[in-house]
């Protein structure tokens, strides 16, 4: 980046809160079962060369609570994403520099436990990743 912004408080601040939101609705959604409506569960066929087949439970779908709070979670995360993108501060960018710029905000606000990439790891998600073998 070419340029050291100065962001304004209440910008870095809607940032940190949208990076939070994102945070919580992925923690959420990893505690869902795989389908939002019932379905039928099924089992895939075993694969030629490692035997390995895939099972897939039955579901009774989201509670109405679940869902609710993946609306709600939505809801938040997308109206903080409007709040961010409209602030006047972006028009004291150039247009050239508006992409960095953005970048900028999202690396100077972004959650710890989060990855260069800006994804969530895993276990910030409450979801385990593949055991490793004791040595």
């Amino acid at each position: 980046m070419a340029e050291n912004y100065v962001f304004p408080d209440d910008l870095r601040d809607t940032q940190t809160r949208l990076h939070q939101a994102w945070a919580d609705y992925a923690r959420h959604c990893a505690t869902l079962p795989w389908s939002a409506v019932p379905a039928e569960g099924w089992k895939t066929l075993e694969q030629q060369f490692s035997g390995y087949h895939r099972e897939v439970p039955a579901t009774e779908g989201y509670t109405p609570e679940q869902q609710a709070e993946v609306e709600r979670l939505r809801v938040l995360a997308l109206e903080l994403s409007r709040i961010v993108m409209r602030h006047p501060f972006w028009r004291t960018v150039p247009m050239e520099d508006k992409a960095d710029a953005r970048q900028a905000l999202k690396s100077v606000t972004r959650l710890s436990g989060a990855t260069s990439s800006g994804e969530d790891r895993d276990e910030d998600r409450g979801v385990e990743g593949p055991q490793t073998a004791a040595a």
